[in-house]
């Protein structure tokens, strides 16, 4: 069984700085409490699984992972793992990416 499932050479931590653990770099520390949410590309609900395969699809130009793989267990887990017991008030300085100050 062909278990490559990326298109590129990307991996996740091209995006996702220091193994997902960076603030203001899609850090993946507390990511697992904001799923299932709205999606607005594809304008659903979805769960975690549906992000990262998301990721595998567009950013790494490749195929879905099955949702019940040990692939993407592993990376749920690991995910679940960097949130547990995170500070409520450290929530937000681990989402997303910082607004950035356009020039003019």
């Amino acid at each position: 069984m062909n278990k490559r499932y990326a298109g590129n050479n990307l991996s996740c931590t091209n995006c996702h700085l220091q193994f997902g653990t960076q603030a203001g770099s899609g850090s993946w520390v507390g990511v697992a409490n904001r799923f299932p949410q709205f999606g607005g590309r594809a304008n659903a609900v979805g769960d975690l699984q549906d992000r990262i395969n998301g990721c595998m699809e567009r950013s790494m130009n490749g195929k879905k992972l099955p949702k019940d793989s040990d692939e993407i267990l592993a990376i749920v887990a690991y995910m679940e793992w960097l949130g547990e017991g995170l500070p409520k008030e450290k929530e937000n300085e681990y989402k997303g990416y910082p607004k950035i100050k356009i020039p003019k």
